[in-house]
């Protein structure tokens, strides 16, 4: 159900569609699935103020992805842009709280959104798109990895909390790095739109489709800034979003549209027979035929011992073509006692008894129907077992091989590798060189640019942050030698270049720790920002200073307008706190008003 403002009927075809598009994505993305759960995570982890910024930060991203389904649907990027504003002018007097606003055109997020929607190097299918549409995931497990930081447990949630409610830093603490893009394909032109007469639409979810590849995200990566707290400190994390995905997918098949058809096509509820009508809507009937769940198949469901089949249960083993055949194949092939979203989600991955049968046989051990399903998923065959056995890597269980199945990796690496003096390769290595493309002609390149003694783990994390011997020797000109390799995998995953660090220079900035330039490049302190500073008069600041200025959102029009109000020659940290703290221009006028 969409719920928009009563002032929507007033509203122009073009904006209505726009905005029915937007919360649409929105559902088809199962946003509020995720939402869900950060809430129940941020229920746990109210007192950490990370929590609050991811929060604030995954609300945003969440907003985002959808603005990009809207563009790739079809949507002019200015009307759309147009709709946004007037959205946001529409409800933006006192009557209306932030929450029973338009959630799609809050003003705190407006300015940067509106932004990105006029890109046109920004579009559905391009990284910086890539990088908003499964933020929202690591909802799930953040709680987990973050608990075991000192002082306090830190998490990613997606939620708005009400009571207590902490001072939250404006500061961007938690940053969320995809490595990579996937293409987001979006289905715009079988997009069934129905207009009436009085200007509304009628969408068809089932017509209305964005494919997400299964495999969009390998990994998600986190900054944790806690500087603040105990110091000069960074924290890398990284969370498994394809894991997360499943998880979260799998809640598609838990909606309780309890239903218990009988062959008269009759209903019960609260032992009341009920007609078809006072049971099922119209749309969920439609559906169910859309999917080919008709009598003979739920019969078919009740007839091997399920006797009070879900509507959504049934569209999923439906969908997946799990019917009762299916099932009962499982069951002769060992597979029993499982609940019908546990067979659904088996065919949903291509897990069929043949297959199951194939894999038992391989030698991998007492294999799980989780465990079959997720080798199924990602192609692992008995032939890939055998090769991996004869490259050494024997005893594997069924989540290793699951592992490097899902990363391609070639038992053919594990020779070349050994063939270059690398022994003792573990699965975990193997799976991570596999996961970033890390191949023998890329270890050589780095061995050419003075890497020789790089282990398999230092190789796989500078493959993963695109660190190649052209920016080694490029580092080095710019007088950056012999680094570490943590060093040089942040120099290549803030993307410092050598005209970066020449634009420091030239700014002032010489002799800088490598920690410290690969900290200007993560805050963007770049030579416009620099400028920008010294034009109202802070020459001389501090690399320190200036990277937490910029951190903090201090630009030239916020200490304008300090200064504008009175305070005159405030210093940089006075000016980092007063933005922390959310003094601004405005707060010292209404001081000087009373």
């Amino acid at each position: 159900i969409i719920l928009l403002p009563a002032g929507a009927e007033s509203w122009s075809e073009e904006r209505r569609r726009t905005v029915l598009l937007h919360e649409l994505a929105h559902v088809q993305r199962r946003d509020c699935l995720t939402h869900f759960a950060a809430q129940l995570v941020q229920a746990f982890h109210w007192i950490n103020p990370f929590v609050w910024h991811a929060t604030d930060q995954m609300t945003t991203e969440r907003e985002r992805a959808a603005d990009d389904a809207v563009l790739a649907a079809g949507a002019k990027a200015s009307s759309y842009a147009q709709t946004l504003l007037d959205t946001a002018h529409s409800y933006s007097s006192a009557d209306w709280s932030a929450p029973a606003s338009l959630a799609m055109a809050r003003k705190s997020q407006l300015e940067n959104r509106m932004l990105a929607i006029l890109d046109p190097t920004n579009r559905p299918g391009q990284p910086s798109v890539a990088n908003r549409v499964l933020s929202s995931l690591v909802v799930a497990v953040i709680a987990l990895p973050l608990a075991a930081f000192t002082p306090a447990p830190q998490q990613v949630t997606d939620s708005t909390a009400q009571e207590p409610r902490l001072t939250r830093p404006t500061a961007p603490l938690v940053q969320v790095k995809p490595p990579a893009a996937p293409v987001v394909d979006v289905a715009p032109p079988d997009v069934m739109v129905s207009p009436f007469a009085d200007g509304r639409f009628s969408f068809d979810m089932d017509d209305f489709q964005f494919d997400f590849p299964k495999l969009a995200y390998d990994d998600l990566d986190l900054d944790i800034d806690i500087a603040d707290i105990v110091g000069n400190a960074m924290a890398d994390i990284d969370i498994d979003a394809a894991e997360i995905a499943d998880a979260i997918a799998d809640v598609e098949y838990a909606i309780p549209y309890a239903i218990a058809p009988s062959p008269s096509a009759s209903f019960q509820s609260n032992g009341v027979p009920l007609v078809v009508g006072d049971s099922l809507t119209i749309e969920q009937i439609i559906r169910l035929r859309r999917y080919g769940v008709d009598g003979e198949f739920i019969r078919g469901i009740k007839a091997i011992g399920f006797d009070r089949p879900t509507y959504e249960e049934l569209i999923s083993l439906a969908k997946h073509d799990a019917d009762a055949g299916y099932i009962k194949s499982m069951r002769d092939a060992g597979f029993e006692g499982f609940s019908l979203s546990e067979y659904a989600r088996a065919a949903r991955y291509g897990l069929n008894a043949e297959y199951a049968t194939q894999m038992r046989n391989a030698g991998i051990g007492n294999l799980t129907l989780d465990e079959l399903t997720s080798l199924s998923r990602y192609d692992a065959t008995p032939d890939l077992v055998s090769s991996l056995r004869d490259a050494g890597l024997t005893n594997l269980t069924a989540s290793e091989i699951t592992k490097l199945a899902r990363y391609d990796a070639s038992p053919g690496l594990i020779s070349r590798l050994r063939g270059i003096g690398y022994t003792n390769i573990t699965v975990e290595q193997l799976a991570d060189l596999a996961r970033y493309d890390a191949n023998v002609d890329y270890i050589v390149s780095l061995r050419a640019a003075g890497y020789t003694n790089l282990s398999l783990s230092d190789v796989a994390r500078l493959a993963r942050y695109d660190v190649s011997s052209d920016l080694v020797n490029a580092l080095a000109s710019a007088g950056y030698k012999d680094l570490s390799a943590k060093q040089l995998a942040d120099m290549g995953r803030y993307d410092v270049t050598a005209e970066f660090i020449n634009g420091l220079a030239a700014a002032g900035y010489r002799d800088l720790s490598p920690e410290d330039v690969a900290r200007m490049a993560r805050y963007d302190v770049d030579a416009d920002y620099m400028q920008e500073l010294k034009d109202v008069g802070f020459s001389n600041v501090s690399a320190k200073d200036i990277m937490d200025m910029r951190r903090h959102d201090v630009d030239a029009k916020f200490i304008r307008e300090i200064m504008n109000a009175g305070l005159k020659n405030p210093t940089p940290r006075q000016l980092i706190d007063m933005r922390r703290n959310g003094v601004d221009a405005a707060f010292i006028q209404s001081l000087k008003d009373n």
